[in-house]
This record gives structure tokens, C-alpha cells and sequence, in this order.
């Protein structure tokens, strides 16, 4: 290949190369890239299609108006936008590789702003008619957008509506090898009209997405908070449309008020409630017996609050032997770990994630379900691999660590665990001899997070030095506690003394600031035969939790008022032999959950 003279010596590469470097240079640093179109004209046409490759569009602003006025204004400013591409930005239907379209606000029949109160004259099969329509001229032109890219490689659509068909459509006749990932997903049609309109002909935008071979991955927020009906007709629903999908390779599913830090509450709905959304569940159950599952192979499966029976029903057409990547979250069900160490049914994942609920604090829901032990839990962990990442909250008294790392010591390179600060009782931690002897066993281990109490100065600087002398560490994460031992509400709602109490402890402790972070930093990097870029390149410090666990009710738990620091220290590699240590230090809180 002929070489370039205004490039210079970058000639000898190809268009395709220099473009990857600038890409990896982007990756380092957004303005380093961007400044290379002032080099000269050559760079300028080759790095110029970069900044085409990720397209954003927010289509939250036409919902401001309703089916019957709708807000035209940003339909048209989309319009404008596609004429000035066409006319004068040639190159960009080339570059798009992956389009991002987002709305936080929701179109639906019958909850619409002209239509709050769905009981108007016309009927439901009208007014779904209307809407429909109103959906094919909402997206008409993204989607006239979307129809004129050249190769597309990834689409994300996070809106709170349905995928439109129309979509769907442009991407299986234009895109058929994209990957379609689909965020903050819901039923179409919502619970009075599943019982009004035929669930299989009616239904068309959760078919037609079930059914669509871009599927890549879903993501959606079950709801709890309205009974355990509604938490059943939305689970069948979105059971419904993953066993359809015949290319589903990541499935995220979250109950709403149920993160990794919360129980679920056992509300129990009312008799009308079951009255009103019985019917409509029991039409999705038969819908859904109707459809036949398509056998698939997932690579990604984070699912909180997963249940015994939906687990099994999900075995049926799911494949977890090809299972990479599994977050479970917060659970109670013993059976599922049974069930899946049994039949070893996570034998390839690479990637776990889970906590262990702390039954000395919150009961199970149900009084005669078996209390999880210790050996369920590490025979589960023992039965999936061979692991290269594990993370275990609340794991102290429910995990055999060393028989665990023993298992999977061969692959494994990140080892998370973690206790939650309880504000009636010291947490507990590892040792510094069971820290050296993880490091022993794991010299290749590069990521490494765990708890340290900082009020053991002496343990600490122990546990520190050992951390120092593991050869592969890269990144190391340390959660420190905020030291308080009482459990209030509010501290606002502390009484004189009690708050004399908590500042007389908090003063044992070093002030966390950039001081503190670069304190632990050096300690780190102290001894004298390490070159300036061996060790640890990463450091993050977490001081409190998020919310805390008040250890003082039997069956509910509520978060006190904390506060949550971060500081993170890390290696600047742009300064070569001479590392700049860059301390960002963030406070969250407080909040109650």
C-alpha cells in the first residue's frame, strides 16, 4: 500500500488501523481524540466518521402532547435533522454503528394525557386503534432514520412504551445481523384491557417482540408494590415474551423495591384487587400455554427475587450450561441452590454474583421454609465454574471461603466479599492470616475487594502490608465502616447525650478526605524493590453503606439516615514513570429507603 505523505509516517497503516488507534485513544480520553481533526485534512476525513458511530436520540420531548394534539415541534426538528444529513453530512448514514433512543415518558391506550380517565365513550378497540396510529407517526421518522443506515451493529431502546412493529420491521429487513437491546421494558397492554381485548390478536407489540431475531437483551422492572397479583401478571407476561424470543442472550430482571440491599415486603392485596386483575392474569397464563417456548442459550441471567417454580420453568427452555454471567441478588430459596447443584446446572459460568439474606435479622416470609445454611450455599458456589469472578455479600457466616477458593483457584481473578454494616453489632472480617492465605492460594488474583474496620489501626496496617505483597493485584477495593453503633431513625430525633455518644466514637476514626486515600495509597506502594508501575493501579475506598441494616426488627428492616464516601485513587499512566495520584471524594446520603 502507497503511503500517505501528508500522514507521514502513519502512512504505512491503513485507514481501518489508524482509525482503531483513535479509537483506543478515545477510550483514554474524548478531547484527545477530538483534536486530532485539527491535525489536517487527511486525519480530518479519517477520524471524522468516529464521532458518527454512537447517535443518541431523546424522544421524550414529544410526549408533552397528547394522541388527539400531539407536539409536533420535535417531529420536526428530527425531520430538519434528516434533511441536513442527507444534504450536507453524506457520510453519516455510513458510520452509525450504535443508536441509543430514549423516553422517559410513557404512551399507552387508555393512560394517555387526553385520555386520564380511560372510561370514555369509545370503546376499547377504537381507542386502541387511535393509538396505534399515533405510534406508526411518532417514530415514523427514527425510524425513516434507522432505515437509511448503512450497518448498524447495536440499537438500545429505553422507553417506557412498546417497541414499535415498525421498527422491528426496518431491522429485520435492513439490519438482520443487529443487536436489538431493550431497556425499562413493560406489558403493552395494561391490566383492564387484557381483560377487553383478545389477548393473542391484540397483543401485537409483545409478539412481534418476542419473536424478533435482533433480540438481544431485555431489561425490566418487575412490580411489586401494587400486590402479588399485579407482581404475577407482569412476571407471566415477561416470562411469556423471553421463552418466545428465539435469540435472547442477556436477560435482567429486577423487582421494583428490591435491590441488592432490600427484602421485598410480604404485602398481601386486598379482595379487590384479586377481583380486578384476576381475570387478565388468567388470560396471559393462557396465552402463554398456547406459545410454544424456543429452546435458547442465554450467556447473562441477573434476576432478583427468582423463585423455585419460575426457575424450573425457565430450565425448560433454557440452556444455563452456556450461562456466563449470573446475578441473583437477594433471595430466601434453598431449593433453587439445592436444585441447582444437583444437577449441575451452572457448570459453565465464569461470573457470579448474589447475598445471602441475614436470617438472625429479617425472617423469611414464609415460617416454615428451610433457613439457607452454610453448606448449601458452598456447595452451589463449589457446583458452578470454573469461576473466573465471584462476589458474595453477607457472606461471613455462610460461606467456607477456603474450600470455595480451593475449588476455583485456577481461574479465578476477582474475589468480592463483603458484610453489610449492622448498627447494633461489630461487623465481622477476615483475619490477616486468612487474607495471606487467599493471596497464597491465588497469586494470580487481579482484583481483590474486602472489609476493613478502621478502628483495628494495628489489623489494618497488617492486612495492608499482606495486600501489598500479592504479585498480580491490580485493582483493590476496601469497604470501611462508619463505626457507629446506634440505631435511630433520624439523627435529628437523638436526644443530647446520644449524640455526644456518636461524635465521641466518630472521633476514634481518621477523617476520610484525599489524605486518607492517599495514606492507604502509599502504604500500598512502600516497598522499596516495586518499580513505579508495579502493584496495585487502581484503589477504591468505600466508607459506610448506602443504607445500613438496623439488626432490630424481626421481620422488616429499615435503613437509617448514613453516609456514603468514595474515594478512589488511581495510577495516571499519561505521566509515564511518574505516577500522579488523582483522589476523587464523593458523599451520597443521607437518604431513607
Amino acid at each position: 500500500m502507497a503511503s500517505n505523505p501528508v500522514l507521514g509516517s502513519l502512512g504505512i497503516f491503513s485507514v481501518e488501523m489508524i482509525q482503531q488507534i483513535a479509537l483506543e485513544v478515545h477510550n483514554l480520553s474524548r478531547q484527545s481524540m477530538f483534536a486530532l481533526l485539527r491535525v489536517n485534512k487527511s486525519f480530518y476525513s479519517i477520524i471524522r466518521p468516529l464521532a458518527f458511530r454512537e447517535v443518541r436520540f431523546d424522544m421524550t420531548e414529544t410526549l408533552q402532547g397528547s394522541p388527539a394534539t400531539p407536539e409536533t415541534r420535535d417531529l420536526k426538528q428530527l425531520e430538519t435533522l434528516l434533511y441536513e444529513i442527507d444534504s450536507s453530512h453524506s457520510t453519516f448514514f455510513n458510520c452509525v454503528r450504535r443508536v441509543t433512543v430514549i423516553s422517559q415518558g410513557s404512551v399507552y391506550p387508555g393512560y394517555s394525557r387526553a385520555e386520564r380517565d380511560w372510561r370514555v365513550q369509545s370503546s376499547i378497540t377504537e381507542r386502541f386503534s387511535y393509538w396505534n396510529e399515533y405510534m406508526q407517526q411518532r417514530w415514523s421518522t427514527f425510524v425513516s432514520i434507522i432505515d437509511r443506515v448503512c450497518n448498524l451493529h447495536d440499537i438500545t431502546f429505553d422507553c417506557l412504551e412498546p417497541v414499535p412493529i415498525t421498527l422491528l420491521e426496518v431491522l429485520h429487513k435492513r439490519h438482520p445481523s443487529s443487536r436489538l437491546h431493550v431497556r425499562n421494558w413493560s406489558p403493552s397492554l395494561h391490566l383492564p384491557l387484557r381483560a377487553e381485548i383478545d389477548f393473542d390478536s391484540k397483543d401485537l407489540y409483545d409478539l412481534a417482540l418476542a419473536k424478533s431475531s435482533c433480540l438481544y437483551s431485555v431489561e425490566t422492572v418487575g412490580r411489586w408494590q401494587n400486590g402479588y397479583v399485579l407482581s404475577t401478571f407482569y412476571d407471566v407476561c415477561f416470562e411469556r415474551m423471553v421463552s418466545l424470543a428465539p435469540n435472547l442472550q442477556q436477560v435482567n430482571y429486577k423487582l421494583s423495591g428490591h435491590d441488592d440491599t432490600d427484602v421485598r415486603l410480604g404485602v398481601s392485596p386486598g379482595p379487590a384487587m384479586v377481583e380486578k386483575y384476576e381475570v387478565p392474569t388468567l388470560i396471559v397464563l393462557e396465552g402463554l400455554a398456547r406459545n410454544k417456548p424456543v429452546r435458547k442459550k442465554w450467556t447473562s441471567l441477573s434476576w432478583n427475587a427468582l423463585t423455585f417454580d419460575r426457575f424450573r420453568r425457565l430450565c425448560r427452555f433454557v440452556d444455563f450450561s452456556h450461562l456466563e454471567r449470573l446475578k441473583l441478588g437477594s433471595f430466601w430459596n434453598k431449593d433453587i441452590l439445592e436444585y441447582a447443584t444437583e444437577r449441575q446446572i451452572f457448570a459453565g459460568l465464569k461470573e457470579l454474583s448474589l447475598r445471602v439474606p441475614d436470617t438472625r435479622v429479617v425472617q423469611p416470609y414464609n415460617p416454615s421454609e428451610d433457613v439457607i445454611t452454610k453448606s448449601t450455599i458452598s456447595d452451589f458456589v463449589c457446583s458452578c465454574g470454573p469461576l473466573e469472578s465471584l462476589s458474595i455479600v453477607d457472606y461471613y457466616d455462610y460461606l467456607d471461603v477456603f474450600s470455595v477458593i480451593l475449588t476455583h483457584r485456577e481461574t479465578l481473578q476477582s474475589l468480592s466479599l463483603h458484610e453489610v454494616e449492622h448498627s447494633s453489632k461489630p461487623r465481622p472480617m477476615l483475619s490477616v492470616e486468612d487474607i495471606e492465605a487467599i493471596i497464597h492460594m491465588v497469586p494470580h488474583l487481579k482484583n481483590l475487594e474486602l472489609d476493613i474496620n478502621r478502628g483495628e489501626r494495628e489489623v489494618e496496617a497488617e492486612i495492608l502490608e499482606v495486600i501489598e505483597s500479592a504479585p498480580s493485584l491490580e485493582t483493590l477495593t476496601i469497604y470501611y465502616d462508619l463505626g457507629l453503633r446506634h440505631a435511630f431513625w433520624d439523627i435529628n430525633l437523638m436526644d443530647a447525650d446520644a449524640k455526644k455518644d456518636r461524635e465521641r466514637l466518630n472521633r476514634r476514626y481518621r477523617s476520610v478526605d484525599e489524605r486518607f486515600g492517599r495514606q492507604i495509597w502509599d502504604a500500598l506502594h512502600s516497598g522499596s524493590l516495586r518499580s513505579s508501575l508495579d502493584g496495585i493501579g487502581r484503589l477504591t475506598l468505600y466508607i459506610g453503606e448506602p443504607s445500613r441494616e438496623n439488626g432490630f426488627w424481626e421481620r422488616f428492616w429499615r435503613h437509617e439516615y448514613t453516609t456514603k464516601q468514595k474515594i478512589e485513587v488511581r495510577r495516571d499512566y499519561e505521566t509515564g514513570c511518574c505516577w500522579k495520584c488523582d483522589v476523587v471524594v464523593t458523599v451520597e446520603g443521607p437518604r431513607n429507603v
